[in-house]
């Protein structure tokens, strides 16, 4: 059983606090790492007004960091009972032309433009993380961003950094 530290607030079981050390490729990610370590693409979602049903649809376009020209998308849509968004299907256009035509097709249909990094559809997607938010628009059923990097060798794009 793990003792208490009498006189502070923490206990001698708590969590490793988060580092300010970059970080580099090959390193494995953990709790450690902040978003800011890594250099997660810009992620948008065109989202439709709401239908005579109540409800309302999100396409979310997501770069794949690791193939160049990759652009994955996932239809989701937003039930009127629940107030939930649910995903409905998914894949990955042929090219970044096909994207863009279908981004512009869909917008002129008056669906709204929205970061679903900086703001998610859910509020919350699986941990409340935004790398976690990322890797939910990204692989689909994989629901961590810790679980996707190592199917890639650790080799996560991350920020630029300065040789110290």
């Amino acid at each position: 059983m793990p003792t208490m530290n009498y006189g502070t607030t923490r206990p001698a079981f708590s969590t490793p606090s988060p580092t300010h050390k970059p970080y580099r490729d090959g390193d494995i990610p953990s709790a450690r790492h902040t978003f800011y370590d890594f250099d997660i693409p810009r992620t948008y979602a065109l989202v439709s007004p709401v239908n005579e049903y109540g409800m309302r649809f999100a396409m979310v376009y997501t770069p794949n960091p690791w193939v160049r020209g990759e652009i994955r998308f996932y239809e989701w849509v937003l039930g009127s009972e629940a107030c939930v968004w649910y995903r409905s299907r998914g894949s990955s256009f042929a090219n970044i032309e096909t994207a863009r035509f279908d981004y512009t097709q869909t917008k002129a249909k008056g669906w709204t433009p929205q970061d679903v990094i900086a703001n998610p559809l859910n509020g919350e997607l699986y941990c409340g993380t935004t790398w976690d938010e990322w890797a939910c628009h990204f692989s689909g059923m994989t629901q961590q961003f810790y679980r996707i990097i190592p199917v890639y060798k650790n080799t996560y794009p991350r920020k630029g950094i300065a040789n110290v």
